[in-house]
């Protein structure tokens, strides 16, 4: 009983930090968002260590193991891939947004609307970096 309402809580602050940080990307302030969102990935990755991103979705989505955090994690990349792609660091824009949308697809959940908004501005963002990627072949 006391675990669950730790991690109600734990989830609560990870939402609102969340919801600060897409209004500090909207506000256009970037690296506060960008700062937001990586503690966002920090607490929900800190089970897998520094070595998460190394993990197969299949692997993170079962250490994570909550559909709930597993899309705050989702938004998290999700504004990490917009603020990346803000300051001109593609390869780590494209990074985030390849998560972003990996987990997307493996949570299978009815999308609420930030994550509407979230898998629009994805799917733009990968258009995007595949155009920007058939220049140089």
């Amino acid at each position: 009983m006391l675990r669950d309402d730790f991690l109600e809580k734990q989830l609560r602050q990870l939402l609102e930090q969340l919801a600060q940080a897409v209004g500090r990307l909207d506000a256009g302030e970037l690296s506060a968002a960008a700062e937001q969102a990586e503690a966002v990935v920090e607490a929900v990755t800190s089970p897998a260590g520094a070595q998460w991103r190394r993990l197969t979705t299949s692997s993170l989505l079962s250490l994570i193991n909550d559909v709930e955090r597993a899309r705050a994690l989702a938004r998290a990349e999700w504004i990490l891939s917009v603020t990346h792609e803000a300051a001109g660091d593609i390869p780590l824009a494209k990074t985030s947004n390849r998560r972003a949308m990996e987990l997307y697809a493996r949570l299978k959940v009815t999308p609420q609307r930030l994550d509407a908004r979230a898998a629009r501005e994805l799917a733009g963002a990968s258009f995007r970096f595949r155009k920007r990627d058939d220049r140089f072949d």
